[in-house]
């Protein structure tokens, strides 16, 4: 139990700690940084399996360490709060849990509602980029931009195969069925929102501080596709972070180290 003598160090802990946490995030995100890394990754993977050039240039793979270091370190310490903020109020520092436990049903109804509404970010941005797979100019300042592009080059045609896996990752977790372990669902889905996230708040940043129009984007897009891309991005991440967390505390099950559950 926290007491009065205790809150100030408490909070200090808690605020230098957070500030350390968003630092090392904002550092690992800068300009689309972790996101863009692991995008480059899968590439390069398909890259090592496809006849045409995936990427024209040398990635910075130890800025990518670098960042991946940071993703990594951000976690951990995240974690090391999380627990800390638990035990100093009470609660097992393992899960969270304390004597009196709360309604687990408003949280799933909310996963629920978040699954379906994620189906709509995740099936108009898919739908965008095979359009483009298959010689579509909609929404293309200059339509020969994406000449050239075929339905296999990566980043458009499989677009839609990534974002069907994503759809039916929140369905599967929002409804607890089918039963996989929980690794199976989750890993995919921290993956998905380690790209979503810092890539929807710097572009929808950017919309609003006209930063990506002084980038030159404009120039090959029109301005409605960059807010409506990044206003999917930004839909999906939330509707997806809820589903993920209502999963993660609706299926830990007992805790071995408190017995609560």
């Amino acid at each position: 139990m926290t007491t009065t003598t205790t809150r100030p160090r408490r909070a200090a802990v808690l605020a230098l700690g957070w500030t350390a946490v968003a630092a090392l995030i904002v550092y690992a995100t800068w300009n689309r940084g972790i996101a863009m890394d692991l995008m480059l990754a899968a590439m390069s993977v398909v890259g090592l399996f496809s006849h045409d050039a995936v990427l024209p240039f040398q990635p910075d793979w130890l800025g990518a360490a670098l960042r991946a270091t940071a993703t990594v370190a951000a976690a951990y310490l995240a974690w090391r709060l999380i627990r800390y903020h638990r035990v100093t109020r009470g609660a097992c520092g393992r899960c969270g849990r304390t004597a009196t436990a709360a309604d687990p049903s408003r949280r799933r109804a909310l996963a629920l509602w978040a699954a379906y509404v994620s189906i709509l970010p995740a099936a108009g941005y898919a739908a965008l980029k095979i359009t483009w797979a298959f010689g579509g100019t909609i929404g293309l300042a200059d339509p020969s931009v994406f000449a050239g592009i075929k339905p296999w080059t990566p980043g458009f045609a499989d677009t839609g195969v990534m974002a069907l896996i994503g759809i039916g990752v929140a369905l599967a977790m929002a409804h607890r069925r089918p039963r996989p372990p929980r690794w199976l669902l989750l890993t995919p889905t921290l993956i998905g929102l380690a790209m979503l996230i810092p890539v929807s708040i710097l572009g929808t940043a950017g919309n609003i501080s006209g930063a990506n129009a002084a980038a030159g984007f404009l120039s090959t897009m029109s301005a409605w596709v960059l807010w409506f891309v990044y206003g999917c991005f930004t839909v999906w991440a939330v509707c997806l972070s809820i589903v993920t967390v209502e999963y993660h505390y609706g299926t830990r099950g007992r805790c071995a180290t408190c017995g609560r559950g």
